[in-house]
């Protein structure tokens, strides 16, 4: 890892620097502040030690400019100063620094709570990715199976759909009312009295809602859908929010209609064949 050191002493530098090459990690500093903030700029350290009392920029000023950078703002920044009085670090940890020291410094306790922040940091970026996995698997997931997700809001009638959502009911985002009267709209007329029902039932009695239904698309062509929701409360006097995925259950739907169809003409054929038969006997 790479630790930037910003302090304008040379010999808190050349002292920081030994002891943290001593450990193997790369080492860059700056002796005033403005040039401590166009170093970084120009590539991004691991960790920054920074001292408050600068030329040209104080450590303060740095740590806000960097904490104003989208790109920057997710470095740590540490805090070495002579400046030990509380509204002094009350400032700094404002500001947005991980930890605040005290000069003159240990040497073993710089090494610690470095090696502590850098860990920190490590573990932080493995649960950035491990959450950026898991969305990326629960999309393709989504989009595999064809799942939308959907959030109702009852006390402002607000509706929110992700991408998928849109795809299902085949209409263009840009023109859909996100409300619950858009939305029961585009449900067939002969399901959309008893979808209404449920969904209205299971807000009321804070129960699981599971339905199938028709929709209509504004296209004019029929598809087949299912939810699965729950409620659940907001607190703080919020009221209850439902939560919900609907599942695209067309093909499924199809090809039970299709097999009932066969089963049915093959019904009717049996039933022709034993009147026939039956006929046939008679007229022997």
């Amino acid at each position: 890892p790479c630790i930037f050191i910003a302090d304008d002493n040379p010999n808190n530098i050349k002292v920081l620097s030994a002891m943290l090459e001593a450990k193997g990690y790369d080492i860059r500093v700056a002796l005033d502040g403005e040039q401590a903030l166009s170093s970084i700029r120009q590539s991004k350290p691991d960790l920054i030690l920074l001292d408050v009392h600068m030329p040209k920029m104080d450590g303060y000023e740095v740590c806000q400019a960097l904490k104003s950078d989208e790109d920057l703002k997710g470095i740590g920044v540490v805090f070495i100063s002579a400046l030990s009085e509380t509204f002094n670090k009350i400032q700094g940890f404002r500001l947005g620094a991980v930890d605040y020291i005290e000069k003159p410094f240990q040497i073993e306790e710089v090494e610690v709570r470095v090696d502590t922040q850098l860990k920190l940091r490590y573990q932080h970026e493995l649960l950035q990715k491990r959450v950026h996995f898991s969305e990326e698997r629960l999309k393709l997931a989504a989009e595999a199976g064809n799942i939308g997700v959907w959030e109702w809001r009852p006390d402002t009638d607000t509706l929110i759909w992700d991408e998928r959502m849109f795809v299902i009911y085949g209409v263009d985002p840009k023109g859909f009312g996100a409300d619950s009267h858009a939305w029961f709209s585009l449900i067939h007329e002969d399901d959309r009295a008893r979808v209404e029902q449920e969904i209205q039932k299971g807000l009321a009695q804070n129960e699981k809602v599971e339905a199938e239904f028709k929709i209509l698309k504004p296209d004019g062509t029929c598809a087949y859908a299912g939810i699965r929701a729950g409620v659940h409360p907001m607190g703080q006097g919020l009221g209850s929010r439902m939560l919900g995925v609907t599942l695209d259950v067309s093909e499924r739907v199809l090809a039970e209609k299709a097999r009932q169809k066969m089963e049915d003409r093959l019904r009717q054929s049996q039933k022709m064949e034993s009147i026939g038969t039956m006929a046939g006997g008679i007229a022997h």
